[in-house]
């Protein structure tokens, strides 16, 4: 709320500040509301609608503060003439970044322009951990760096330049689509839409029967991971027993997460370090719609199904990857439908910023068995009645249930720099609401 002129200007300076800090977010507008004129409800609710109304039409255009030049024959007026170029006008070397209004597009081409002008790589990081002119210069005139070279000289045949992005420790996944994360990945498969449509008994999926086929409003597409019953149980330390009694999706998501910390030079256990496990699986969005698939469990032997229900069951994915991999962390179950594996990466966050542990594994599976069973559309449903995913298209008619596994190594920045970890991406911020999203 508005209190007066020099106050909103002292605050605004503050929330700009705590934006950056703790979300390396750039706020474009503060908006003050005096106190008799903040909209709320009869009932006392804010009224957020009317509030962003308010910032679209009165808040105006996004202003950067007051500027000054800077001098132009050093590594400091370098960078401030970059930032000129981008914001249209002189800048002060002591004013930080996200006071001047440089967002995080605008310190990616920021980035890209120092990087031609001076030669040299520079790390993105590099501007959230130097933010302002003056910082950035001088960490740049102390870093090692390569002899200068042309910024128009080609670069070699058969070579790349090297990478200067933010990178995550790891990652691995197998999902029904032709790309992946590495080209090391798990192998992908493509969907399949080839049900129905045709007479011949030869076209049809296995799991779909020709009287199915025939069913009015089956849809003949799903997304389909290769090899989802190939698993090494020896490897893992499993029996073959419990191997068949264990659901794909559990499987799969142990063999991700074994990859995820192999990848990061991390598969050994190591002493001092406490890894925990954030994980979810749970139902597809037509399993409900096909009947339970065998669980391979004899059903005069209590004990084996007993270990056909924590084979299958969420509440078991998480510990029982920490047990095969001897992770001796937090190993937790989580459930919140769609929104599952980034509410996993949420919680591992802040176990890792917290202090909880060393190294987190996060993410989530989903395989829905038969693969290529199809489902049924109807009126009103989240399912597409066409078999098409059209987000954000006008021709949009629904979703389709697919079937992925992914799992990510996290680790704090700050430790992951010093250990020499690869890093593949950073996470600036997280939040969960009511609905997990």
């Amino acid at each position: 709320m508005s209190r007066g002129a020099e106050e909103d200007r002292r605050i605004s300076r503050e929330i700009r500040a705590e934006l950056f800090s703790r979300l390396r977010l750039t706020a474009a507008r503060v908006l003050p509301v005096a106190p008799g004129d903040f909209p709320r409800t009869p009932a006392g609710k804010v009224r957020r609608a009317e509030l962003r109304r308010r910032l679209l039409t009165e808040g105006g255009a996004a202003t950067t503060p007051p500027v000054v030049g800077a001098a132009s024959g050093d590594l400091t007026g370098t960078v401030c003439e970059e930032i000129g170029a981008l914001l249209g006008g002189a800048v002060d070397a002591q004013v930080p970044f996200y006071e001047l209004g440089l967002d995080s597009l605008l310190l990616t081409r920021l980035r890209s322009r120092l990087e031609t002008r001076l030669a040299v790589p520079i790390p993105q990081t590099a501007f959230f951990e130097h933010p302002t002119a003056a910082a950035l210069a001088a960490h740049l005139s102390c870093s090692p760096a390569p002899p200068p070279r042309p910024a128009t000289e080609a670069a070699a045949p058969g070579t790349t330049r090297p990478s200067a992005g933010s990178r995550s420790s790891a990652c691995r996944c197998a999902f029904p689509a032709p790309t992946r994360p590495t080209d090391s990945g798990r192998t992908c498969a493509t969907a399949w839409t080839a049900c129905g449509s045709s007479t011949r008994s030869n076209s049809l999926p296995p799991a779909c029967p020709r009287s199915s086929a025939r069913a009015a409003g089956l849809v003949p597409v799903g997304g389909v991971i290769d090899g989802v019953d190939d698993f090494d149980p020896e490897f893992f330390g499993m029996s073959p027993a419990e191997a068949r009694l264990t659901h794909p999706a559990h499987r799969l998501f142990l063999e991700c997460c074994h990859e995820a910390l192999e990848h990061a030079g991390r598969a050994a256990p190591e002493h001092g370090t406490v890894t925990g496990v954030f994980a979810g699986t749970g139902m597809h969005l037509y399993d409900h719609q096909s009947p339970p698939a065998s669980s391979h469990a004899a059903p005069e032997d209590p004990a084996a199904g007993m270990q056909a229900a924590i084979g299958r069951e969420s509440d078991f994915l998480a510990s029982r990857v920490a047990y095969r991999l001897g992770l001796t962390g937090p190993a937790i179950g989580v459930q919140t439908a769609c929104s599952t594996s980034l509410v996993a990466v949420h919680l591992a966050v802040q176990a890792l910023l917290s202090g909880e542990v060393s190294m987190a594994l996060a993410g989530a599976a989903a395989v829905h068995l038969p693969q290529e069973s199809g489902y049924r559309g109807h009126s009103g449903s989240v399912l597409s009645p066409t078999g098409r995913c059209r987000a954000f298209d006008a021709e949009a008619d629904g979703t389709v249930g697919g079937n992925g596994v992914a799992a990510v190594l996290l680790k704090r920045l700050d430790r992951a720099l010093a250990d020499g970890d690869p890093v593949h991406a950073v996470i600036l911020g997280s939040a969960v609401n009511n609905d997990g999203a």
